[in-house]
């Protein structure tokens, strides 16, 4: 069985929330986006990033420890090598095959549809961060862009 981990890469806003649900099949998604949700509700509160990310990364982790091999996909905004190659380490580790998929939408579109509240000043260092993004070369990277 080829086990798969897919990495979304993407502003906040570009759709990767989208991409990840129109996936087929039998997945499990990892987002940070979840730790926000209280009752239905997206309720995002900056100062528990950190915590929320930890969170998400254990939960991965817990996934792969249990031995399910069914795809995997992680649906945060991984704007650089640092903040995706624990998740491709920690794949590899465990037979998973990363593809990182970056999802490419107009910058004023994605800020115009973000949930976050990413102040403007924050999210224009977001997009620089993502256009100068370099991927080490073993590393499988495939754009998408976003309708």
């Amino acid at each position: 069985m080829n086990k798969k981990l897919i990495i979304l890469s993407g502003l906040p806003g570009s759709g990767k929330s989208h991409y990840a649900n129109l996936l087929s099949g039998d997945i499990s998604v990892f987002s940070t986006d979840d730790f926000f949700m209280r009752g239905g509700a997206y309720k995002y509160d900056p100062s528990l990033e950190g915590k929320a990310h930890a969170e998400t990364f254990r939960d991965f982790l817990e996934h792969l420890e249990a031995g399910i091999e069914g795809p995997i996909v992680v649906d945060n905004t991984n704007l650089s090598a640092w903040e995706i190659s624990p998740y491709v380490l920690a794949g590899s580790a465990y037979g998973f095959s990363a593809v990182i998929v970056r999802i490419l939408c107009d910058p004023e579109e994605a800020f115009a549809r973000q949930a976050h509240g990413v102040p403007r000043e924050v999210f224009d260092q977001m997009v620089e961060n993502f256009a100068n993004l370099q991927y080490p070369a073993h590393w499988q990277v495939v754009i998408n862009k976003e309708k």
